[in-house]
């Protein structure tokens, strides 16, 4: 599951053309943090990160299907205090 994240967080950062509001550097800046809640919450609770992952790939597909680029640091932003919450 972690791994599926760190892939899919990767791939975001290499391929982003975020809007100012949310620039590759921004995603790349928000990576670590999430990865690193994401692996407290899989070993403490490993159904909810899934949800959460779930959530995060359906909502950043919408953002990218809608061309709203700049979603990516609220979308990423949500998680991360999900995972922690």
């Amino acid at each position: 599951m972690l791994k599926t994240l760190a892939i899919s967080l990767a791939a975001l950062a290499a391929t982003s053309t975020m809007a100012l509001a949310c620039s590759p550097e921004d995603v790349q800046a928000r990576q670590g943090p999430l990865v690193i809640a994401f692996q407290a919450l899989v070993a403490s609770n490993p159904t909810k990160a899934q949800a959460i992952i779930a959530k995060m790939q359906a909502d950043l597909d919408k953002a990218a299907a809608d061309g709203d680029e700049a979603a990516t640091c609220v979308i990423m932003d949500e998680a991360l205090v999900a995972a922690q919450g």
